[in-house]
């Protein structure tokens, strides 16, 4: 007479994932095998890893920014420069159109406004804002003898500075009509 309480036995009858009372007994039995997909006790993470884990990406994560930081430090101050051989450029221009340097009214009003300088109708150089605007600004001044030209123009001037701030050093840095600075510019 067969036993029917043997295990092997009752699994053969049972169906997956259900119960079998046998007798005020509670039997479960599982269709899977796999001993991998069972939850072991313990072997989840514990606090101190996940936040070993979270610190670990919070200091890359500073690391990273602060890198990011720094080259749009270094982005910014690249463009000032090159700014400044636009001016050169352009105003070189327009000193051989106008015979003459615009004065710092004009230079002023072209600043504010983004807009472009013109000699006797001739455009001439767009003048750019720093890149950090309002809270960083070029300064233009003029110098020398005051000049005519550039179509009927009385306010030019022979010379010309322009005062601008490299946020690297944290100086004050001014290049005249010839191209030269004062100080001199640091390797960036």
């Amino acid at each position: 007479m067969p036993n029917f309480l043997d295990i092997e036995n009752v699994a053969r009858f049972a169906h997956y994932s259900e119960e079998i009372k046998i007798k005020n007994w509670s039997l479960k039995f599982s269709a899977s095998k796999d001993k991998s997909k069972e939850q072991k006790p313990g072997s989840g993470f514990t606090l101190i890893e996940l936040l070993v884990v979270i610190a670990i990406i919070g200091l890359l994560a500073s690391i990273v920014s602060a890198a990011i930081n720094r080259s749009r430090l270094k982005a910014r101050d690249a463009r000032r420069l090159t700014d400044m051989q636009q001016f050169k450029t352009g105003f070189d221009v327009f000193y051989s159109l106008g015979s003459g340097y615009p004065d710092k009214a004009t230079f002023d009003g072209a600043y504010t406004g983004g807009t472009t300088l013109s000699c006797s109708g001739t455009p001439v150089i767009k003048i750019v804002q720093d890149p950090l605007y309002p809270s960083f600004q070029y300064d233009y001044d003029v110098a020398g003898t005051t000049l005519s030209g550039c179509g009927g123009s009385s306010n030019l001037r022979n010379q010309y500075t322009i005062t601008f701030i490299l946020e690297k050093t944290g100086l004050t840095y001014t290049m005249n009509e010839d191209g030269q600075f004062n100080p001199a510019l640091p390797q960036l």
